[in-house]
């Protein structure tokens, strides 16, 4: 199961990204609790980069905090360093598996 953060309007070019096959549930960010990630169990959680609301170093203290062991997606538009943003978050994740999904076109 795939946990997104955000409203499922928001995600249109999600599926190139996702594997087709893939349950999705969508959470608001602001619902988003160590109690519903250990409840829900997702094998990948995904949220953008940066949101108006919070952003990806937010989600990934809340996964380390609930012992998430799944894998983490945050996804946006390219970014000059790419490096340097995923060893950000990898810092705050520790060991959980991360990657930082790059698209072109709308996010919305």
């Amino acid at each position: 199961m795939i946990l997104v953060i955000g409203h499922a309007s928001q995600w249109d070019s999600l599926a190139r990204a996702l594997p087709i096959e893939a349950e999705l549930r969508f959470v608001a960010f602001r619902a988003l609790s160590c109690d519903l990630l250990r409840n829900q169990r997702p094998d990948l959680v995904v949220c953008r980069l940066i949101d108006p609301g919070y952003d990806a170093a937010e989600v990934a203290r809340l996964l380390a905090e609930a012992g998430f062991d799944g894998r983490f997606w945050a996804v946006c538009h390219p970014v000059p360093n790419p490096d340097l943003v995923t060893a950000e978050i990898k810092q705050v994740l520790g060991e959980i598996e991360f990657e930082l999904v790059m698209v072109s076109g709308r996010l919305s």
